[in-house]
């Protein structure tokens, strides 16, 4: 599963000139994924999920590109739609190109962000795959101009098989009826309160380095650059004592297999030491709080890219090697025979470089926000919020909406955000799941009300999102059985059910 800290950290070196200056004019935000989710609804119906911050800057016929894409083991691959960050002069030319393309990004989610903002967009997508396998969902973000399709990185998330025992509860998310249903015809219920909110983040940093040096040196290269995405992280709550409490930090310091092992191991010791010596210093924090780690060759998450690339020559070969041949038994020196070294100049250059990293994780407490502490929050660091705090919030900011013209639509995104917080928890989901059948997105209503459809607080939802696909007759059952637990709600759509069909 990809994590916030592993994508926030784009490595420059492998941006082509053009994007880097584009990214040097228009900003320096990259919209990379975060909380990616991937579960079969049913077999051979897989659904992607994940968020992207809207306030990105790009300008002119610049546009990033993010695809999924599901590669199952032994078949074709499936492509979800993709995301597409442009502005709104761009736009006029991406559509008149896209009238002679081949019709790649067949219902693209197009994103025009303003040069600020705080919100964050949901994505959501199914694709009928044609098998249930397990395989890998990769993420690959692109930067495109006029003329030319340059690849900034590639990432992935393992899918598990699906289960030939899902069972299949809801009808596809198809909407027939329209149903001028409002907060009182579904379900909403308040989350328990979390007594104490203990909260990590982790920050993956690639620095650059003098030759066979360890010292971190802030003004060498773009290191500066890159200190500065870590203060974004850590700052917040590194210098707000009010409302955190910081209880532990770790440093872990990876090296990558090129080189000697004692050595790489001994490189990234030091190299961690030094970074924590930085961070210690720049906080004020107690260097008894720091624990630092150097954990040498990261052979683990190269195997990890060399199984999600589909470009890697020999990939097959290399991951057996990697797995079954110790080093004490030449596995470097295989891999880099192998073919003449063909694959291993490929992970030289590819992959070699998102191993020789930094990992910090911040260990840390936060205060009980009240309604309108969560309401600011919301947009700036949601993950402090609890279920409570967050529900707090998006009824705050969603009560006497208006859900005629445009404000339907936008009802209730609040409730999207905690619901990728916390898809654990009933609640949460279930206040999801009405938010989406208010607005009429039943393709959200439909993932959120499969989590939860063993809940029998779920059954008045179901019934309403039945009733939106069209079977009248398979709402009343639902209706029917929520009326044993939540009478008031049912017997209300109980009632409309028979209005409107006797009208």
């Amino acid at each position: 599963m990809l994590k916030i800290a592993t994508i926030l950290i784009f490595i420059l070196a492998w941006m082509p000139i053009r994007a880097e200056k584009s990214r040097q004019d228009k900003g320096d935000l990259a919209p990379v994924a975060r909380n990616p989710h991937v579960e079969w609804v049913e077999p051979g119906l897989l659904s992607v999920s994940f968020t992207c911050p809207a306030g990105i800057r790009i300008g002119g016929a610049d546009m990033i590109r993010i695809s999924p894409v599901f590669k199952p083991e032994g078949r074709a691959e499936k492509a979800f739609a993709p995301v597409l960050y442009m502005s709104r002069s761009g736009k006029k030319f991406y559509l008149r190109r896209e009238e002679f393309s081949d019709g790649a990004n067949e219902g693209a989610r197009i994103m025009i962000p303003q040069n600020i903002s705080s919100e964050d967009y949901v994505y959501t997508d199914t694709v009928a795959t044609g098998t249930v396998a397990g395989g890998v969902l990769e993420l690959s973000y692109f930067f495109e101009d006029c003329c030319s399709s340059n690849l900034l990185m590639r990432d992935s998330v393992r899918v598990k098989a699906a289960s030939t025992e899902v069972r299949h509860v809801l009808p596809l998310p198809v909407l027939v009826n329209r149903l001028p249903i409002a907060s009182d015809n579904v379900v909403f219920v308040r989350p328990e309160k979390e007594e104490v909110k203990n909260r990590s983040e982790e920050v993956e940093l690639h620095f650059h380095y003098r030759l066979n040096d360890s010292e971190l040196v802030p003004d060498y290269m773009d290191n500066l650059k890159r200190l500065s995405r870590l203060d974004s992280v850590c700052a917040p709550v590194m210098t707000n004592s009010r409302d955190y409490t910081v209880r532990s930090v770790s440093v872990t310091g990876y090296a990558s297999p090129d080189g000697g092992t004692d050595y790489n191991r001994s490189l990234s010791e030091r190299r961690a030491s030094s970074f924590s010596r930085y961070f210690s210093d720049r906080y004020s924090l107690n260097p008894e709080m720091t624990q630092t780690t150097g954990a040498g060759e990261d052979w683990q998450t190269l195997l990890t890219l060399v199984e999600a690339d589909s470009l890697m020559p020999h990939a097959l070969r290399v991951a057996e090697i990697i797995r079954e041949v110790p080093l004490a038994d030449g596995r470097k020196e295989q891999i880099k025979e192998l073919s003449g070294g063909e694959a291993y100049r490929y992970m030289l250059k590819n992959f070699f470089p998102r191993l020789r990293r930094m990992v910090l994780l911040m260990k840390y407490t936060v205060r009980s926000f009240d309604g309108d502490e969560a309401c600011r929050m919301i947009a700036t660091r949601p993950q402090d919020l609890d279920c409570r705090e967050l529900f707090e919030a998006a009824s705050r900011m969603n009560a006497g909406k208006s859900l005629k013209g445009g404000g339907r639509e936008e009802y209730g995104v609040e409730y999207d955000i905690a619901a990728g917080l916390y898809p654990d928890d009933v609640p949460t989901q279930l206040n999801a799941a009405s938010a989406a059948l208010i607005r009429y997105d039943l393709e959200a209503a439909y993932r959120y009300l499969t989590r939860i459809r063993d809940d029998e607080r779920s059954w008045n939802n179901i019934g309403v999102y039945h009733w939106m696909c069209g079977d009248e007759a398979e709402a009343r059952r639902w209706f029917e059985k929520a009326a044993l637990v939540l009478p008031d709600v049912a017997g209300r759509n109980l009632e409309m059910l028979d209005s409107l069909k006797n009208y």
